[in-house]
């Protein structure tokens, strides 16, 4: 019987700077090859970083979607989605950058869980 794989969210703020992928590319260089990334459906940002590099490496990934719910559920589609994230990862890694609302709403929830939680703050420029 094989262990079951460690789900890793990695999510953080939707703020673009080319800085920022040399700094998500490094911690998903770390991580185990069997691990599964998560992350959220931002189409900039960490969440961006995230899907493209998983995908060029071959990485498995699941991705938690928000954008689709908006119309539907209005603004709670981005707190939902992050209670989903919380709740599926193993451990999180969060790079929030100046106020990074959703972001800091998965770093609590996640800690509410009793997550571990890896918060990494970003400086822009």
């Amino acid at each position: 019987m094989s262990a079951r794989r460690e789900r890793v969210g990695i999510v953080g703020t939707r703020l673009q700077h080319p800085e920022f992928w040399g700094v998500v590319a490094a911690y998903i260089n770390e991580l185990d090859r069997n691990a599964i990334i998560v992350t959220g459906d931002c189409e900039t940002g960490i969440d961006f970083i995230v899907r493209t590099i998983a995908i060029d490496r071959g990485r498995s990934l699941v991705v938690f979607y928000a954008k689709g719910r908006w119309n539907s559920i209005g603004y709670s589609a981005g707190p939902e989605r992050n209670t989903l994230v919380a709740e599926y990862v193993d451990r999180l890694i969060a790079f929030p950058c100046g106020k990074s609302s959703g972001t800091r709403d998965v770093i609590r929830k996640a800690k509410k869980l009793d997550k571990c939680v890896d918060v990494r703050e970003l400086e822009k420029g």
